[in-house]
Order: C-alpha cells, then structure tokens, then sequence
C-alpha cells in the first residue's frame, strides 16, 4: 500500500512516516501544498492520503477538493490537525 503524507512539520512528518515503514508501508512525504501538487499533477500512485489541514503555503482543503473533483479520486483520506480547539477541529 502506498501512503501519501502532506505535512508542514518536518519532525511530525518525519515520526508518522517512520511508524509507517516500520508496518511496511510505502510512504511518499511532501512538506506543503505546491510540493504535493507538482508532484501528484503527472502520478496518481496513493491508496491512501494523509492531510494536514494547515499548511505554510495553502489548506489541506484545496488539496482535497483537487483529488475529489478535479482527478476524480475516491480513495480514503486521513484528516490530520495541529489545532486543539474542538470548533476550530
């Protein structure tokens, strides 16, 4: 299974992507929204994606509204959120 994780914070990052391996998982990191998007544009290769909701250069919502509506992609996505308020959640 590959593993597309979209995360600002490098050392987050890093740590879920090492959990992951470590279960086998093929795991391709991108460290914001343009980075994803330049490399996602050409390949769709992920059966799973990993999103932070806030990146530095755009939303994790953009991100999904491209893979649903624009590549048509129906595969899972895990919503992930530095935020501690519930309503902001």
């Amino acid at each position: 299974m590959h593993i597309s994780l979209i995360d600002d914070e490098k050392l987050l990052r890093s740590n879920i992507s090492k959990k992951l391996r470590s279960s086998w998982y093929l795991v391709s990191e991108y460290h914001g929204y343009y980075d994803f998007m330049q490399s996602w544009f050409f390949e769709d290769i992920s059966d799973l994606y990993i999103i932070d909701i806030s990146l530095w250069d755009g939303s994790g919502y953009d991100i999904i509204s491209e893979l649903r509506t624009r590549k048509n992609i129906t595969k899972p996505i895990i919503v992930i959120s530095g935020f501690g308020e519930v309503d902001t959640k």
